[in-house]
């Protein structure tokens, strides 16, 4: 199929191909960035907020990964489990600086800590059960899908 109904022909097509690999990177970085832009977040008595920290930093690595490894079309190298674990964790320290112009919020090392220890346990994960468990190769369309 050619023309307008084509993906694969359309101009638009790498700009969605973008969006699909890299949108929940920015996704979680934009949520983040919107949590912390308030003055005060709610927050269950008896919780510590290092456990929020660590899964939204957990969350923000394993999207980073996900962009590094074309939306998971390739298994994650222990290189590309690194770089997200840096990137998560090099946003975690602008966000700290962010808060520090938000009134009501401040700047915590140890909130650092936390998304450094969740983005690489998080990362750590994925890239050890890529070991164990090898991400299949894609269908092709010519390929027929059994009917029951």
């Amino acid at each position: 199929m050619t023309g307008h109904g084509s993906a694969a022909g359309s101009p638009r097509a790498p700009l969605l191909e973008a969006l699909w690999t890299w949108g929940p990177s920015v996704g979680v970085m934009a949520a983040i960035f919107f949590l912390s832009s308030r003055p005060a977040l709610p927050v269950p008595p008896g919780y510590d907020d290092k456990v929020a920290h660590a899964v939204a930093y957990g969350t923000l690595a394993l999207a980073v990964l996900h962009g590094l490894t074309g939306a998971w079309r390739r298994r994650p190298s222990l290189s590309q489990a690194i770089a997200a674990v840096a990137v998560a964790t090099l946003y975690g320290i602008t966000d700290e600086f962010h808060q520090s112009f938000v009134p009501g919020r401040t700047t915590d090392a140890l909130d650092v800590a936390a998304d450094a220890v969740g983005a690489a346990a998080a990362a750590s994960a994925v890239w050890a059960w890529s070991i164990l468990r090898p991400i299949r190769p894609a269908r092709t369309s010519s390929e027929a899908v059994p009917r029951p």
